[in-house]
């Protein structure tokens, strides 16, 4: 019997955390039987899986060494036998009804090739961890607006991401070029391409907010090497990425951040305070790649 769903993993450094997205996986990895495969793809980790894959010996475990998550996922496709493919990232754990609700909305709604799943944030202390509450604000504010992003952006992160098989090899997988970004890329190119997005908050995952100001500003200048990659040599890009930067982006933080139910002033005060530090990691990351600079992974 060939698999109806393939789940698909990228994982780099991060056993620990992939530990627990497995541990989330395996009641509903042994519900489902041969319907449901899971592969993890190691992107060049610099310790071995191997203890990781004998606690899981229902997962297949993988290796690819081409650097950047969207290599190690076109690769886990390229081994994945589903009708669909769901991805989803190590640091994430699914709730346990993630693979039952994926096999009913895909069943459910037959014209649909892409289909956008809901991502809760929680802030993760686990082991003692520091946790920057100007941090949490911010990212509860502002990330993973998975209803907007289906409807009105056209595409779908692959923190929680399904999509048909047959819909991603017509579009030759993701640009594995790009570091940050290429699963927008992916679902824009879907919809204009005539595939159909669909928000289905049926399928949950959890996803741990940053923690601290270095790991949001690594994330930052991931998305400006992103987006920097895409305009190369497209001036009038580069310059309307600039201005996005300096001005829209952070106005429209700003009105998410005062607009969200549930927040105290104080917390809208620190998540604002995020805001124009934001400004900084953007703008100084794009004049680093100008100048020659690599993008960060």
């Amino acid at each position: 019997m060939m698999p109806r769903l393939s789940i698909v993993v990228p994982v780099y450094n991060d056993f620990a955390a992939l530990q627990k997205c497995l541990d989330a996986l395996q009641s509903q990895l042994a519900v489902h039987g041969p319907e449901v495969e899971c592969l993890v793809v190691d992107n060049g980790s610099e310790a071995s899986l191997d203890e990781i894959a004998e606690r899981f010996p229902e997962v297949t475990f993988l290796e690819e060494l081409t650097p950047g998550s969207y290599a190690a996922r076109n690769a886990g496709v390229r081994q994945a036998t589903g009708e669909f493919i769901a991805f989803t990232d190590s640091d994430c754990i699914p709730e346990e009804d993630w693979v039952e609700a994926i096999l009913e909305v895909t069943s459910s709604f037959p014209s649909i090739d892409l289909h956008v799943g809901d991502i809760v944030l929680f802030a993760d202390s686990d082991g003692g961890k520091t946790v920057d509450r100007r941090v949490i604000a911010y990212e509860l504010a502002t990330a993973f607006r998975q209803e907007y992003y289906a409807n009105y952006v056209h595409f779908g992160p692959t923190a929680n991401l399904i999509v048909r098989r047959v819909t991603f090899e017509k579009l030759q997988g993701f640009d594995q070029s790009l570091k940050s970004g290429a699963d927008k890329k992916f679902g824009q190119n879907a919809w204009q391409a005539g595939f159909k997005i669909r928000f289905s908050p049926e399928c949950v995952v959890r996803h741990p907010t940053r923690s601290t100001l270095i790991q949001l500003e690594n994330k930052i200048r991931r998305i400006v090497g992103g987006d920097y990659l895409k305009a190369v040599n497209k001036p009038q890009k580069i310059m309307a990425n600039l201005t996005r930067y300096i001005l829209l982006r952070p106005g429209n933080s700003l009105r998410l951040i005062w607009t969200r139910a549930g927040m105290s002033v104080h917390d809208r005060m620190a998540a604002s305070e995020v805001v124009f530090r934001a400004i900084g990691w953007q703008v100084s990351e794009h004049q680093r790649l100008r100048s020659g600079g690599q993008a960060q992974r």
